[in-house]
């Protein structure tokens, strides 16, 4: 298998194998932190964990800290808290508004409704599904395959 190199910050260097992805260099390499990372930079360019890499890069991660990490994290849970609710309430409709200073503001509609106990599941269901750290794909559509 072919080697790449990858150039961390302070010029440190590693060989790795070619159609390595972020997530395992993140992983393999000890990069994890005590706070998420979420994205790398890999050549400069933001990419997803997903991302493979086939050619020698710069290489670094983006945790919460970063703007764009942070915006990657509340995106992800987001469809988290839809996933949740509608595990819990299969009539549910979730609409995800628009933000308030450090949150964001989104309705549930349900037939009943909606109550402290709801919530609590909701937060519960939440927890188990991160726990679970089942994987995100992403699928891309043209705007005609998507309506």
């Amino acid at each position: 298998m072919k080697k790449i190199k990858l150039q961390f910050e302070k010029n440190y260097v590693i060989e790795v194998n070619s159609g390595i992805n972020c997530h395992e260099v993140v992983k393999n390499y000890s990069l994890e932190k005590d706070i998420p990372v979420v994205l790398a930079r890999v050549n400069g360019k933001l990419c997803e964990l997903s991302s493979i890499i086939e050619e020698d890069s710069t290489f670094s991660i983006v945790d919460i800290k970063d703007k764009f990490g942070m915006m990657t994290y509340i995106r992800t849970l987001q469809f988290v808290l839809i996933k949740s609710t509608l595990e819990l309430f299969k009539d549910a409709q979730i609409t995800i508004g628009h933000s308030l200073s450090k949150g964001l503001f989104g309705e549930i509609y349900k037939k009943s409704k909606l109550d402290i106990d709801d919530i609590y599941l909701i937060k519960e269901k939440m927890k188990e599904i991160i726990e679970k750290d089942i994987k995100i794909n992403k699928k891309c559509f043209q705007k005609e395959e998507a309506i």
